[in-house]
């Protein structure tokens, strides 16, 4: 039996390779199209625990790709011999360098290095220039490299041909990589796998498979190692939107960690973080029994795990995020409704109106998504409000607004609703100027008068 199947495998596997022999150039534009694409996105994803995903840093990623593949395409096409050979040293030099600059050892100490106070647009463009920029500028050359191997009496249907497959090779690879990859086997194995396609090529381009099983192995070892190795150390769990670790203190506290910033804690007795509990003690005071409270933002599920005379719906981006929190930080089922959306669109689709309406979606300096902080925003969240319901945010600001967001922000949160108080809820460990902004806010018709001296009769 066992060698029926062996057999087997190596029929499938000399036809695959009769197939790459015979349409070997294609094949090699569309898989380095995908490999070259794919890398684009995850150093997108691979930054993102650190800088987050605001516009400038994903331009300034993707403006280092452009310029990397741009260079990569004028060199290639100087090129006048050895076109095999060259592709061979490119595509073995990329997989090394991707695996590094993609390795979560990597991004970890470089950032620890660089520190949080670092300028977040410097530390991205250094790092896309030192790690992503090499890769991509050996893969930019392969287009023109293999237009030297296609015969053909016209450039036009040359350039044509190897743009139709690299480009194709771009889509597969990008919708492949993001909506597949990561989401079911996590970010580091999703970049191990592209590197295996690199030195797929490797083996089909090498006539000297000696040689090429020798290359392949070195490399694929040491990808291994500082990838999917190196990822089990610092994370428990990883896909498209985040890294997940949970941390078990030595007092019986354990908090889950997401993005490299403290998301959760359940502690001993039963409690949460400290803006957590202010949140928790304001839902009491304001609130009845039985009222429908909507939390933006899940994180370990704690606002309102042990509170069950009301009803909690959780709204998170990532749908993994439950099954997570229950197996490893709870351990137990949450108390509520969990439904994976993005905050904004959930209320955009959903009009039910809500008691309490929380908002704890602000995780760093780095991870502030800019669409839940418009004016826009904070209007649609007080329509899907009750009378007199309550709105909670928490905040993560500049200690005494001395940032432009953070008067920016409050200024914004104000202007939409005008009876708020304002808490500022501050670990006595914090040292840096950041602190928790707890706004507590209830959405009655606003009035807009003033007290004047003349109103007073001075």
């Amino acid at each position: 039996m066992y060698l029926y199947d062996i057999l087997l495998i190596l029929k499938y596997f000399m036809q695959i390779i009769y197939f790459f022999e015979k349409y070997k150039t294609p094949l090699i534009l569309f898989l380095e199209g995908m490999v070259s694409v794919s890398l684009q996105f995850l150093f997108m994803r691979a930054l993102l625990p650190f800088v987050g995903s605001s516009v400038g840093t994903s331009s300034i990623i993707i403006c280092t790709f452009l310029m990397a593949l741009a260079l990569g395409y004028h060199f290639g096409g100087s090129l006048l011999t050895n076109f095999k050979e060259k592709l061979l040293k490119n595509f073995f030099l990329a997989s090394i360098f991707a695996s590094i600059g993609l390795s979560p050892l990597i991004t970890e100490t470089y950032f620890n290095l660089i520190g949080y106070q670092a300028n977040l647009l410097l530390a991205v463009s250094t790092y896309a220039i030192i790690f992503m920029a090499p890769s991509v500028f050996w893969l930019g050359q392969t287009m023109p490299l293999l237009a030297n191997l296609i015969e053909s009496d016209r450039k036009g249907k040359v350039s044509g041909t190897v743009l139709f497959f690299s480009t194709t090779g771009n889509v597969i690879g990008s919708l492949l990589t993001v909506l597949l990859l990561m989401y079911y086997f996590g970010f580091a194995f999703s970049v191990f796998l592209n590197i295996a396609l690199l030195l797929l090529l490797i083996f089909f381009i090498e006539k000297n498979k000696k040689i090429a099983l020798i290359k392949i192995s070195f490399v694929g070892f040491f990808a291994w190692f500082i990838l999917i190795q190196s990822e089990k150390i610092f994370y428990d769990h990883t896909n498209q939107y985040a890294n997940y670790k949970i941390v078990n203190e030595k007092n019986g506290d354990k908090r889950l960690i997401s993005n490299n910033t403290d998301q959760s804690k359940l502690s001993a007795n039963k409690t949460g973080h400290y803006y957590i509990e202010e949140i928790k003690k304001l839902i009491n005071k304001k609130t009845i029994s039985g009222a429908n409270v909507l939390v933006l933002g899940a994180g370990g599920f704690t606002l309102g795990h042990y509170d069950h005379q009301r009803k909690y719906t959780y709204i998170d981006i990532d749908d993994q995020i439950k099954d997570f929190a229950e197996q490893k930080f709870l351990e137990e089922k949450i108390n509520g409704t969990f439904v994976a959306s993005d905050a904004r669109l959930f209320l955009n689709q959903n009009n039910q109106l809500w008691e309490v309406i929380v908002l704890d979606t602000f995780s760093s300096r780095a991870i502030i998504p800019s669409h839940l902080a418009s004016i826009e925003y904070f209007n649609l969240v007080k329509s899907r409000l009750k009378k007199d319901g309550w709105f909670f945010i928490n905040a993560i600001l500049e200690k005494n607004f001395e940032n432009d967001f953070s008067q920016q922000f409050n200024n914004t949160v104000l202007s939409v609703f005008k009876n708020c108080f304002i808490i500022e809820v501050d670990n006595p460990d914090n040292k840096s100027n950041k602190t928790n902004i707890i706004y507590s806010c209830i959405n009655k018709q606003n009035n807009n008068k003033i007290i004047t001296d003349k109103f007073l009769n001075f």
